[in-house]
């Protein structure tokens, strides 16, 4: 069994035997197709959209 965490997040928990185990999984995709899924999700402009991708990838990388 996979339960996702959360929307904002890329975490999920899987449950195999009796034992949960948490599994982050990130997909990595063009910045336009990012932006504008950030943008539809979010309902922001693409302006901050693109500001805040910067940030979670300068999060991800320290």
């Amino acid at each position: 069994m996979i339960k996702h965490w959360s929307q904002s997040t890329p975490i999920h928990f899987i449950e195999l035997n009796n034992e949960v185990r948490v599994v982050k999984v990130r997909i990595i995709s063009d910045i336009e197709d990012r932006i504008n899924e950030e943008v539809r999700h979010d309902n922001i402009s693409t302006t901050k959209a693109l500001y805040l991708l910067k940030k979670e990838d300068e999060e991800y990388r320290n």
